[in-house]
């Protein structure tokens, strides 16, 4: 997660009383039980006081309550069974202590503090419904079959969790599927990942964070199943910031209803972590009065929650029905980036530890053809940070190896990209110049180059061993380790004991510290509390979590909730090296997967240090000071840490038991089971959709009768409201004419050449009182020439309804006619070199007046993948044929032909003829030449022969 806002947040923070990210309007709902949203100013009258001024610790005298304020609203033997009538469960009895509000909620504290309350449950006061009361922390807070959810309330859990487990048949040879399934959002959701993103352009779908003019690419939820009869195991991969627990237990909870069977042990959902993709699933704390848009996911939705979790249901569905023989074999390849061009240490304040690996996973069909692929490795998600929707690096290597793998055997393969240890990796996308959105094809390609060889020569088995088992855990100050007073500062609301986690953390002493020998105490850390965030409640989101152990044939994954650092994967997994003799050369570890805790960092690495080839680290970790690999080093990781300094430790442990629970499930838990992730449905009114009559339809502006290659064009529609058009963007189609009819162009994957693929750029503006969709295209110097058109089909009304077909005119696409040729005349030889046209940098416009704001400028589609934006590109030997090559001197009436050799035939290839026999003086020199492919270029200029 990049979320560079927390400068803006802290001094925020110091102003005013900011609870949360989220704002309200009419399509987002607040708490269940707590729906008026209150400003931080507003406070009783009687208790007109500011938040900051009041310590809790101060002394109170009794008289301070009056008898006469205090009201018995029921009887009590826990707090929960306050929560129909309201109120504090005290000395048995549900009492309310007068009016409150829930931005001013340290004054139940200090009210109930003057009655003696109990001081173990103090700090937990705080103000829902107006009343003072004790929200619960975890479900033994509350009756049997209830969950503690929704920051505070006890809620029946309304999900089975007594169905046999998923896969309870003989073991068999393997059997694998394949879905997938566009998300399904409009264009003009706000994209998470940013929270320097800010409210500039907020419309219809967004409140706190800038929102999508356009996309790259179609961002589709994908799914992998692989059946062996005695177990299962879905992997699923969206293109969203993070995966997150609630989605976890939909998905299992659907399945289970289609299946009969319990998959809560089965399924990975890991997210690619594109900080171009779609925001407000999170289910965050609703109630404040800042529109920050906190962890740069806006405001939750259950409109689009729904949206998104029923398409991920769709590519699970696809997954299951697409079961068929199939064999699977996988490699770690070590050391396969030795350069950094895919992915390197970020974390400046830790000695470089770039575990430098990459996983494959090979899933065949029966007769040995790859059915699909899975690809794991360590690279932050993030070289978008334009306001277009895009996969981000992950499309970068998906595509490229899917299109290597394509071509090889004939039929599309497509690849899923499962994260790994990225929360502490930067990526290599623009190590060779290139700009966005060409940096992420870039990418891919050296991706493909370093995993090629090991890819091709992997065999596969249809005979597997498969296994999983997920553990579910709750997360307390008390569970993760810290002892009372351990990790506290300054005074309640802003410091204390920060019994709920802390973000932003720090010490003013270390700010810069690049010392590996130096570190603050637990104790010396400034943070800012998630209680004092929410109005002290219990951070739902971040109190249970999961983690899974896999045994995939033969190879061992664990996965962690959130963006797992190299040095915590090293930790978890040498803990069950230690533990049950694991080969840490045969183990991987999944991040972003299941559930989402922010960064996951160590707590104190130490000891022997990984037998990786490509490790980056100089040296043993014990050569390293103390706390040298730690949390308490800083850096913006640990500022967006939810648990703090224990977090490691206390993860590690959870490997530790969920891969001994896979071995044996009939063990005793190490820690308390809880209820998976769970938020009570919010009722919300769908976001409004613009009727748009069918007969407006039209293209407004239409593509040229001729086209060359490396031209862009633009061609623009009046067509349907974004919320009719969805799943994101009508759906545009490159057709060519056959000569007798009109056939959709296949991609070199054998994918449908449409808007879906990175292909085009497609947005939407609101002009002139219509809705317009604009699609940017362009082609490379091979691309086959012939009659081509554009297919649009659209929609405008929600659901599929009101559907419309449109066609562009159809262009000729000819030959380039700018091939760039470039003689010299170095003493006797004629060098000379012959590029395609330089490509401009993509800029994108962010037009003030709105009218278009997706407007861009410039070239997206990638020319060489070693030769950066903005340079010519040099025609290799395989596009240019030299003995076609027609070229001559000229002097006077004397015409001289000149036979080019190929002298360089790399990245810059270089032609030469010999001019011994040629006498000095001056020459005009002239070569019109054509290539391969029927691009064409011609020079004619004075030359000196000395």
């Amino acid at each position: 997660m990049s979320i560079p806002f927390r400068s803006v947040f802290i001094a925020s923070l110091a102003s005013t009383v900011i609870f949360t990210a989220c704002g309200k309007d009419d399509n987002t709902s607040s708490d269940p039980e707590d729906t008026s949203v209150i400003d931080a100013s507003d406070t009783n009258d009687e208790e007109d006081t500011n938040i900051e001024d009041i310590d809790v610790e101060e002394d109170i005298d009794v008289e301070d309550i009056e008898e006469d304020t205090i009201t018995v609203l029921g009887t009590c033997e826990i707090q929960r069974d306050c929560q129909e009538t309201g109120g504090t469960c005290f000395e048995g009895e549900c009492i309310d202590v007068g009016s409150c509000s829930p931005s001013n909620w340290i004054v139940c504290q200090r009210r109930l503090k003057a009655l003696d309350f109990d001081e173990e449950q103090l700090w937990r006061v705080t103000c829902l419904d107006r009343m003072c009361t004790v929200p619960c922390q975890l479900d033994s807070d509350c009756h049997d079959g209830e969950i503690c959810t929704d920051y505070g309330i006890c809620q029946p859990f309304p999900h089975d969790l007594t169905a046999p487990p998923a896969g309870q048949e003989e073991h068999r040879a393997l059997q694998a599927g394949y879905g997938e399934a566009l998300l399904n959002f409009p264009i003009g959701a706000p994209l998470a990942g940013y929270g320097s993103r800010s409210a500039r352009n907020a419309g219809r779908y967004a409140i706190s964070l800038e929102v999508a003019n356009g996309e790259t690419e179609g961002l589709f939820a994908r799914a992998a199943l692989l059946d062996s009869g005695d177990h299962r195991l879905m992997v699923i991969r969206l293109p969203l910031i993070f995966s997150s627990f609630a989605i976890h237990e939909e998905i299992a909870t659907f399945l289970q209803e289609e299946t009969g069977e319990d998959w809560r042990n089965n399924i990975v959902i890991s997210a690619t972590h594109t900080h171009s993709g779609p925001a407000r699933f999170w289910q965050l704390y609703s109630i404040g009065s800042a529109e920050l848009g906190a962890f740069g996911t806006g405001e939750f939705s259950q409109w689009f929650y729904d949206n998104i979790t029923n398409s991920i249901k769709d590519a699970a569905l696809a997954a299951i029905e697409d079961l068929e023989p199939a064999q699977l074999g996988w490699d770690i390849v070590e050391n396969f980036d030795e350069d950094d061009f895919v992915g390197h240490d970020r974390w400046d304040q830790t000695p470089s530890f770039d575990d430098n690996r990459s996983l494959i996973v090979r899933i065949d069909d029966e007769q040995g053809i790859p059915k699909m692929s899975l690809i794991s490795f360590s690279a932050h998600g993030t070289a978008n940070d334009y306001d277009y929707l895009s996969n981000d690096i992950a499309s970068g290597a998906e595509n490229a190896l899917s299109d290597r793998i394509s071509t090889e055997y004939g039929r599309f393969v497509p690849t899923l990209f499962v994260n790994s240890n990225t929360g502490t990796m930067g990526n290599g996308a623009s190590h060779a110049g290139h700009a966005f959105p060409q940096s992420i094809e870039q990418l891919g390609d050296a991706f493909v180059e370093n995993v090629w060889e090991n890819y091709s020569n992997l065999t596969t088995d249809s005979e597997i061993e498969l296994n999983s088992h997920n553990i579910r855990y709750p997360l307390t100050y008390e569970l993760v380790g810290y002892t009372p007073g351990q990790w506290e500062s300054g005074n309640a609301p802003v410091g204390g004991e920060y019994k709920y986690g802390a973000i932003t953390c720090g010490a003013s002493d270390h700010f810069g510290d690049t010392d590996f020998a130096t570190y603050p105490e637990i104790e010396d850390l400034m943070c800012v509390p998630m209680h004092f965030m929410i109005a002290n409640r219990p951070p739902s989101l971040f109190q249970r979590s999961q983690t899974m152990s896999i045994n995939l044939a033969g190879l061992t994954i664990l996965t962690a909730p959130g963006e797992l650092s190299q040095e915590l994967s090293w930790e978890m997994i040498r803990a069950i090296r230690d533990e049950h003799g694991v080969d840490p050369l045969s183990a991987w570890t999944w991040g972003y997967a299941n559930a989402h805790l922010l960064y996951l960092l160590p707590t104190n690495l130490t000891g022997d240090t990984p037998p990786y080839p490509g490790l980056s680290l100089e040296g043993e970790i014990d050569d390293y000071p103390d706390h040298a690999f730690s949390y308490l080093q800083g850096g913006y990781e640990s500022s967006l840490s939810a648990w703090g300094p224990l977090t490691g430790d206390f993860l590690v442990e959870r490997s530790i038991e969920a891969h001994a629970l896979m071995l044996d499930p009939d063990l005793e838990r190490t820690s308390e089971d809880v209820f998976p992730q769970y938020f009570t449905y919010r009722d919300e009114e769908p976001f409004p959709v613009d009727p748009v009559d069918l007969s407006s339809v039209a293209i407004i502006e239409d593509v040229p009768s001729t086209l060359a290659r490396f031209e862009t064009i633009e061609f623009a529609w009046i067509g349907g409201d974004p919320g009719a058009e969805m799943p994101q963007a009508p759906l545009v189609v490159l057709e060519i004419n056959d000569g007798d009819t009109w056939e959709t162009v296949q991609t070199p994957s054998f994918r449908d050449y449409t808007n879906r693929e990175r292909l085009f750029l497609t947005r939407v503006r609101y002009r002139d009182d219509s809705w317009q969709w604009v699609v940017r295209w362009e082609e490379l110097g091979e691309f086959p020439l012939g009659e081509y058109r554009f297919h649009i089909y659209g929609h405008t009304l929600p659901n599929s309804e009101g559907a419309y077909e449109l066609t562009t005119q159809t262009f000729s696409l000819v030959g380039s006619d700018a091939l760039l040729i470039t003689p010299t005349i170095n003493e006797n030889l004629l060098s000379l070199t012959i590029a395609y046209p330089a490509d401009t940098r993509m800029f994108f416009e962010q037009d003030e007046t709105f009218t278009d704001p997706g407007a861009v400028t410039g070239n997206y589609r990638m020319r060489h993948r070693e030769i950066p934006t903005g340079s010519p590109v040099s025609l290799s030997v395989d596009e240019l044929d030299p003995d076609v090559l027609s070229a001559s001197l000229t002097q006077g009436d004397t015409v001289l032909e000149l036979n080019f050799v190929v002298v360089n035939s790399g990245i810059n290839t270089v032609l030469t003829a010999d001019l011994t026999d040629v006498p000095v003086g001056s020459y005009t020199f002239s070569t019109n030449i054509v290539d391969r492919f029927g691009n064409t270029g011609s020079v004619s200029t004075s030359m000196e022969r000395n």
